[in-house]
C-alpha cells in the first residue's frame, strides 16, 4: 500500500493513501492534513498508512451490503 505527502502549506501537509479499488473499479483514496514538520508528516504517513491497512479509517459514508460482505470475506478468510 503507497503512501504520499504533499507540502500544502508553511506547516501543513496532506498525507494521501492509497487502498486498491471499490467494486465498481473506483479508486479508494484516503487522504488526511497534519500539521508539523515534515519529519512529523512522514511519522504521521507510517501511522495512516498501518490504519488503512488495518481497517480503521472511516470516510463517513455507509456501505452497501455487498460492499460489507465482500470486506468480510477478505478479512475473516472463511471460504464461502
Amino acid at each position: 500500500m503507497a503512501g504520499s505527502i504533499e507540502k500544502r502549506g508553511k506547516n501543513s501537509y496532506r498525507l494521501t493513501v492509497s487502498e486498491g479499488f471499490d467494486l465498481n473499479g473506483n479508486p479508494m483514496i484516503h487522504r488526511k492534513t497534519v500539521h508539523g514538520t515534515k519529519k512529523d508528516a512522514e511519522v504521521e504517513l507510517a501511522k495512516f498508512v498501518t490504519e488503512v491497512q488495518n481497517g480503521l479509517v472511516i470516510d463517513g459514508k455507509s456501505l452497501k451490503f455487498s460492499e460489507f460482505t465482500e470486506i468480510w470475506k477478505r478479512t475473516c478468510s472463511i471460504n464461502i
